[in-house]
């Protein structure tokens, strides 16, 4: 099967889409015996891949280019040339599905609520409801998600992250709780707001002595200046930025950390969230960071509501815990993602969707 992946966002390591997609394209392909994946990027970009990939300057709408794919998968949803493209392929027959990662989901759509259901309602409700189904990351993405009367399918993000298992022992660990936060810095996206509130609670229940709080990510220069500011005010030491991280010095952070935190009011499945649980971090995190099932079911974290008081208990929770029980719960969170997130494993999975899709079976 050829599949053509399109994507409108900026391929950078610091968001999750640019993170996520050449490394599933090349895993495709080198795994898989029936996919032959490509991708087209609808930005002019300073990359190179080891995989097919183009441009849409390049290809534009020549029918010629997407007859020779047997399935295109669109990633995200709000983008102004998804509706020409798909418009065509429909005319030439041509399956298509979208993968929207978090875009669908309810309190995703809150954001921008006016402009979204004015374009929802003239142009990209036709879009999603004509397409051949809508691929979701996991369950809770799906019930979390704006309802479609189109088949539904679930899709894992996997993770191929060549860094050694970080072995934890219990000796090793600081008397001092060691949070960390390494996601892009959007305070409605990831809820860095409420996070802030949480930890000004913390603060003055008297607890800045008792854990470390580090924040590693980029964001516009709007947000990483009300971060600074932010944390000035809380005026705590324990609390620092220190801005995005890459490679070898991300695992040095995470090596450096006993817990992750995300306090996302909406995710897919974050690929920050997989790299630290691939490297015995276990997390807290709230409803919208979508794994509240994970949590439950495989014991790797902490789920909380989203609301500064609860997150503050959270974090109160977790500093009076023991490094033993905190290590017991990295050690699955490895095991989980070792287990569930495999790339040999998910391709077959891929493989299946796919023809599903193409023949128009159930899903």
């Amino acid at each position: 099967m050829n599949i053509l992946n399109i994507v409108g966002n900026d391929i950078e390591l610091g968001n999750g889409i640019g993170r996520l997609i050449p490394e599933m394209i090349q895993m495709q392909n080198k795994y898989s015996e029936k996919n032959d994946s490509s991708l087209l990027l609808l930005k002019k970009q300073n990359i190179d891949f080891d995989f097919k990939y183009y441009f849409f300057d390049d290809v534009n709408l020549k029918p010629e280019f997407y007859q020779s794919f047997d399935l295109v998968i669109f990633h995200g949803v709000y983008f102004w040339d998804f509706l020409a493209i798909a418009s065509l392929l429909k005319k030439n027959k041509i399956p298509y599905c979208i993968k929207p990662h978090s875009s669908l989901m309810r309190i995703a759509q809150k954001k921008s609520w006016l402009k979204k259901t004015i374009a929802n309602f003239l142009f990209f409700d036709k879009f999603i409801n004509y397409s051949n189904g809508i691929i979701y990351t996991n369950k809770d993405e799906e019930v979390n998600s704006k309802l479609y009367g189109v088949r539904k399918f679930i899709e894992a993000n996997g993770i191929d992250f060549p860094y050694v298992d970080p072995v934890r022992d219990v000796n090793q660990y600081e008397k001092k709780k060691r949070f960390i936060y390494l996601s892009r810095i959007d305070f409605n996206h990831k809820g860095i707001d409420v996070l802030l509130d949480a930890l000004k609670i913390l603060h003055a229940r008297g607890f800045s002595d008792k854990y470390e709080f580090r924040f590693y990510g980029k964001g516009s220069l709007e947000d990483e200046r009300r971060l600074e500011q932010s944390l000035k005010e809380i005026g705590s030491p324990s609390l620092r930025f220190y801005g995005p991280c890459y490679g070898e010095e991300k695992i040095a952070a995470f090596k450096e950390s006993d817990v992750f935190v995300l306090t996302s009011r909406y995710e897919g499945f974050p690929m920050a969230l997989l790299e630290a649980m691939h490297q015995r971090l276990p997390c807290l995190v709230t409803p919208g960071t979508n794994i509240s099932e994970i949590v439950a079911n495989f014991d790797v974290g902490w789920l909380v509501d989203f609301k500064a008081e609860k997150i503050a208990d959270g974090f109160e929770n977790i500093i009076k815990e023991s490094h033993a029980q905190i290590l017991k719960k990295g050690g699955n969170a490895r095991a989980y993602v070792l287990n569930k997130h495999d790339w040999k494993t998910l391709i077959g999975e891929s493989e299946y969707t796919y023809q599903n899709i193409i023949q128009g079976g159930s899903s």
